[in-house]
């Protein structure tokens, strides 16, 4: 009636992601800085800076993938193994890669 409902369910559908992807993936970039265009606070609410990172995937695939700043830290250049990441619109988010980066979970 007042239109407020859809505004929720219109927001809500913006943070859920596309698809969860598993592969095998190397690390071939990391970001010198942190991604300030994607602070927004519409697609990803989050207040600390976040970080790049370049993976190639076993199919030949580069995919870049958003991480903390304490993820980014605890990954080096040539690091290889599984890699899952939440594939959104705009961007993707690392949920685990080898034994660096572990999933968060409460």
């Amino acid at each position: 009636m007042f239109g407020w409902k859809k505004k929720e369910k219109k927001q809500a559908s913006v943070i859920k992601p596309i698809q969860r992807i598993e592969t095998t993936a190397k690390l071939i970039h990391k970001s010198g800085e942190p991604i300030d265009a994607l602070l927004t606070g519409e697609a990803i609410p989050i207040e600390k800076p976040i970080f790049e990172l370049t993976f190639l995937c076993e199919d030949g695939k580069e995919i870049k993938a958003t991480v903390s700043e304490f993820e980014f830290g605890n990954v080096e250049i040539g690091d290889m193994g599984k890699l899952v990441y939440d594939e959104y619109k705009y961007c993707n988010e690392i949920i685990s890669f080898a034994d660096k980066i572990v999933e968060f979970k409460m």
